[in-house]
C-alpha cells in the first residue's frame, strides 16, 4: 500500500507541471550522458556519494525531515526548446519500495563545458519513516531527462543518519 501511495504521489507531482508542446530534438551525441548522485549546494559545491557513505537527515525550514541530494550530469543534451528546464526525480527506496523523494523541473545550478550540476534537491521523509529508516542502508536513485528524451539515471546505496 505504501509503495502504491508513493508512486501515486510522484505521478501526481509529474502531471501537474506544464509540458512544452514540442517534440524532443534528435540527439546530437548517440552516446547517452551519465548522471552521478551526490550531495551539496551552491555554497559547498557538488560532493559525489559512493555506496556505504552516510547521508545526513536534517530538519528542514518547513518543519519536515529531509535529505539534500544533488546530481552531476556529463554529456547531457540541452533541455527542449520552449521548456522550463530539465525534469529531475529523486527516489529513496527501501527493498525496492519508495518511501520518499522529489520531482522537479529546474535549470542547472552550475554549467561547465563538459557537465552540469543540479544542486540542493530536497527530498522529504515523513516522521514515521525516520525511526525505521535511519542507521540502515537505503537506495537513492536520481534521474534526469535530457533534451532528446533519454533518462540518465544513477543510484547509490547510503546510510541515513540523524
Amino acid at each position: 500500500m505504501r509503495l502504491l501511495l508513493a508512486a501515486l504521489g510522484l505521478a501526481v507531482l509529474c502531471s501537474c507541471r506544464p509540458t512544452p508542446d514540442v517534440e524532443p530534438l534528435p540527439c546530437r551525441d548517440p552516446e547517452p550522458g551519465e548522471a552521478v548522485v551526490g550531495s551539496g549546494n551552491l555554497g559547498s559545491g557538488f560532493q559525489e556519494l559512493t555506496d556505504g557513505d552516510d547521508l545526513l537527515v536534517s530538519f528542514g525550514p518547513q518543519g519536515q525531515h529531509m535529505v539534500t541530494i544533488s546530481l552531476q550530469v556529463w554529456g547531457m543534451e540541452e533541455p527542449l526548446a520552449g521548456g522550463f528546464g530539465s525534469d529531475l526525480s529523486v527516489a529513496m527506496l527501501d527493498d525496492g519500495e519508495i518511501f520518499g523523494g522529489t520531482v522537479v523541473t529546474m535549470v542547472p545550478s552550475v554549467e561547465e563545458e563538459d557537465y552540469v550540476e543540479f544542486l540542493g534537491l530536497r527530498s522529504i521523509i515523513t516522521a514515521a519513516e525516520i525511526g525505521v529508516m535511519t542507521d540502515r542502508p537505503i537506495e537513492i536513485v536520481g534521474v534526469v531527462v535530457d533534451g532528446c528524451g533519454r533518462e540518465l539515471e544513477s543510484s547509490v546505496e547510503l546510510v541515513l543518519v540523524e
